[in-house]
């Protein structure tokens, strides 16, 4: 049961990332969207952990 957990992760951060990208270009989301993705490492890295914890 965590392997497909951990397998939707990866492509989840991908489409959120897309999302983000497109609304910027759109003009939805204003400044430097890119500047922030080593968060999205971190939080993809806590989640791991907490799951990791959980089971």
């Amino acid at each position: 049961m965590g392997a497909g957990r951990h397998s939707l992760v990866f492509p989840l951060t991908l489409i959120a990332v897309g999302v983000m990208l497109l609304l910027r270009e759109f003009g939805y989301l204003h400044g430097d969207i890119v500047r922030y993705w080593p968060v999205l490492l971190i939080v993809w890295g806590l989640g791991m952990i907490w799951a990791a914890r959980k089971g």
